[in-house]
């Protein structure tokens, strides 16, 4: 089997996605590192371009070129210039080889190795930062590749275990979640299952979201409780919870918000997906744990 990737799309091959948060009054800030001098021969100066949605997803502009990315160094950059409504948005930064540039297509795609493009993609993290006008920042290293781009993974489902709910009067937990596609014409719904459980492990609350694609969405722990009729906290209490998401028919970009609104603080966690557990928790394996979760009783069942 050939390890050649045919028409494998440039602007998919090392991509950084993020979404705004100006619907809790923070600006956006990445930095962006180039790290391809650790892989040898594949080093390579990367151009800047971006991808900007709108607020529902339903249309983007491109923009190219917006920064430069020598070998060994980093560029930090204000999401806020390329905001265009007062509501979340997401955004992909696309860090587009210039050593590979001359050998693309009309179609901006490249004949590539799959090795090389793993090797791209992993040599680092890229770093999201969300601020108050004051100067308080928080933010998280991730990787964030070509979802439900079947030339990247043929994986496209999505398993969160995040046993850092915790709740106050005053602090909630947001799950964060993006939906992105490189496919062309994708125009898959998301269909996402929730369960809160307690302490003791009991299901408080199952949910179920949508998400159409180019969509960032922001779940509340404290809304998910209140609307299945669950006591919030009061006074000094602090309850603490585990959140369990499942989405089988898409790959999804999830963060875990904790926000303090009162005291203007924010902690940010990204939750590792199984592969980082377990290396053959791939193909088959991957399938059959899905499956079983389906069929666990731990989220809402489908109906038929």
């Amino acid at each position: 089997m050939s390890s050649i990737v045919e028409k494998f799309a440039l602007k998919a091959l090392h991509v950084f996605q993020i979404r705004t948060l100006t619907q809790l009054g923070l600006g956006t800030r990445v930095t962006l590192s180039n790290k391809s001098h650790s892989k040898g021969p594949l080093v390579t100066e990367y151009r800047i371009d971006l991808t900007v949605f709108s607020p529902d997803g339903t249309t983007s502009v491109y923009r190219e070129d917006i920064a430069r990315l020598p070998p060994d160094s980093a560029v930090s950059l204000d999401c806020g210039q390329w905001q265009d409504a007062a509501q979340d948005q997401v955004m992909i930064f696309h860090l587009m080889p210039m050593r590979l540039l001359p050998q693309a297509d009309a179609d901006q795609c490249v004949d590539i190795e799959r090795s090389e493009i793993w090797s791209l993609f992993t040599a680092q993290d890229h770093y999201v930062e969300y601020y108050w006008p004051d100067g308080f920042s928080s933010g998280v290293l991730y990787q964030s590749g070509a979802f439900n781009y079947r030339k990247f993974s043929r994986e496209e489902t999505t398993v969160i275990q995040a046993p850092k709910v915790f709740l106050t009067e005053t602090l909630d937990t947001l799950l964060s979640i993006l939906h992105t596609s490189f496919e062309p014409g994708y125009a898959r719904q998301a269909i996402l299952k929730c369960s809160l459980l307690n302490a003791q492990g009991e299901a408080l609350v199952k949910s179920v979201f949508m998400l159409a694609p180019g969509m960032a969405q922001s779940i509340s722990m404290k809304s998910m409780l209140s609307e299945a009729g669950q006591s919030l906290p009061t006074g000094q209490e602090m309850h603490h919870y585990t959140l369990l998401a499942m989405c089988d028919n898409a790959a999804l970009l999830p963060l875990v918000l904790n926000v303090d609104q009162s005291t203007q603080t924010l902690a940010v966690e990204h939750s590792l997906p199984p592969m980082y557990y377990g290396q053959s928790v791939t193909g088959v394996v991957r399938a059959k744990m899905i499956d079983e979760l389906k069929h666990s009783g731990i989220f809402l069942q489908e109906e038929h």
